[in-house]
């Protein structure tokens, strides 16, 4: 009488090897990162990497993506391309409201692009520019609001230190308006 196999056996035994941490291959310990010794363990990644090999010389034999087997002209496709040079796929844009976001540590906004690449058109340059304008102007009409604050008694009683302070916090303004001024007359051509 022959005795039958039950489907679970195999299972059963491997089990148990690995509840006594043996090597499934043989009655050898186990490393602790794997369920073979060594020896085993290293055959079993030859096996794998001699298949893998082989799986992907197929597939670039018939003209497939040598990762995933989708038709490729190319070694990877497009998709499997960017998945091992970790590369993500390029987003869709900014919203409206991130195109201007305030500049960490400062009080500026800057422009951080649309949704799409290339140039701005004149007309959105135009605007991007008599912006810079209008923020120039506002700037050097907080300095003069400020700078009259400068001499009045309650600050000029100040400590020497706190005198200068605030006289660097009205500077401050025109400093900005500064910036968006070398900008403007970078662009057109104008400055000395």
């Amino acid at each position: 009488m022959t005795q039958e196999k039950r489907p679970d056996a195999i299972s059963d035994r491997k089990l148990e090897k690995r509840l006594r941490h043996e090597c499934l291959d043989c009655s050898g310990q186990a490393l602790p990162d794997s369920d073979f010794c060594e020896p085993h363990r290293n055959a079993n990644r030859k096996r794998a990497r001699d298949g893998a090999k082989k799986r992907r010389q197929g597939y670039r034999h018939n003209g497939r993506c040598v990762d995933c087997g989708r038709r490729s002209k190319k070694w990877r496709c497009p998709r499997c391309y960017r998945k091992s040079r970790g590369v993500k796929a390029q987003s869709k844009g900014v919203t409206k409201n991130e195109i201007w976001r305030v500049d960490p540590g400062t009080t500026w906004s800057r422009f951080r692009g649309k949704g799409r690449r290339g140039r701005l058109t004149r007309e959105e340059q135009q605007v991007e520019d008599e912006r810079d304008a209008r923020f120039a102007i506002a700037a050097i009409e907080q300095f003069i609001v400020e700078s009259k604050r400068l001499v009045t008694p309650s600050v000029l009683e100040l400590p020497k230190i706190q005198r200068d302070e605030e006289r660097r916090k009205v500077t401050a303004h025109l400093a900005r308006a500064g910036r968006f001024l070398d900008e403007l007359a970078d662009k057109y051509g104008a400055g000395a």
